[in-house]
């Protein structure tokens, strides 16, 4: 098993790749389930090309004020585990959710942790800690759960990266992911864990000019994925993002990544 964060900017393209990645990895017949831990996207099912979920988790469990009661009297009480919530006695496989909750088909399943459909509903921190509390519990050998986070470093905040194995982040050409990128970098360093940078939407050609800056940002070893017309015309129609052959070796390499990190 292998938890797989893509962290990132907003509008940095996190969401494609994690659908990207994920139709790939299936399409080769590896099992793997997306986590949807952005409170504000609702494409990644299209983009997926999946049935999505006809709830969130968040609404599974029964709304934020269930969750935050269940969180706090699991602090004061050690009340159930999220395990023991749907079954399981420490060990939870994405199957053992309520069918509701999960979408997809054959090896690909999509989860949404919650979303903020109303005004002044508040912030999403519990779906925050639910999320935390699932990534934790699941394990299952051979499947990948890729974890398409929300903008910038509130995800950090609430400590979802604690539960994941292996760190990318998405980057575009601005100085605001060169920041980003030494700050993710810094807590990979301290969690002991591996974390590699993908340079998204970027020319092979336009390298050269950007080497100074992302050089000086520590950011080290990346992978560059090209900005292709057909990716950004299927995110515009809502279509589901397409396999071209011009990236397959892109993602044949960002597997190998987190394969090799998992198993050194």
């Amino acid at each position: 098993m292998c938890r797989v964060l893509l962290c990132g900017r907003g509008g940095s393209g996190k969401s494609t790749l994690a659908a990207l990645l994920a139709r790939y990895l299936a399409v080769n017949g590896r099992p793997v389930c997306v986590i949807d831990a952005d409170e504000s996207n609702e494409s990644l099912p299209r983009m997926l090309g999946v049935p999505a979920p006809a709830m969130t988790l968040a609404d599974e469990f029964g709304g934020r004020e269930v969750i935050s009661k269940w969180i706090e009297c699991k602090n004061r009480d050690g009340n159930k585990t999220f395990c023991e919530l749907f079954g399981g006695k420490g060990e939870l496989h994405v199957r053992d959710l309520p069918g509701s909750c999960v979408g997809g088909r054959d090896n690909l399943c999509l989860i949404s942790l919650g979303k903020i459909r109303k005004p002044k509903e508040g912030c999403a921190c519990p779906f925050g800690v639910l999320g935390q509390h699932l990534i934790e519990s699941l394990h299952e050998g051979g499947w990948v759960y890729i974890i398409d986070t929300d903008a910038g470093t509130e995800h950090i905040g609430r400590g979802l990266h604690e539960c994941c194995d292996v760190f990318f982040a998405v980057l575009d050409l601005s100085f605001e992911s060169v920041l980003f990128s030494r700050f993710i970098d810094k807590i990979a360093e301290e969690q002991g864990k591996p974390c590699f940078s993908i340079l998204n939407k970027t020319a092979r050609e336009d390298l050269g000019k950007i080497g100074e800056p992302f050089s000086a940002g520590r950011i080290g070893d990346f992978v560059v994925f090209p900005n292709l017309p057909g990716i950004a015309e299927a995110n515009l129609f809502g279509c589901p993002v397409p396999l071209e052959p011009d990236i397959l070796p892109t993602l044949e390499r960002i597997e190998a990544l987190f394969v090799d990190a998992r198993t050194r």
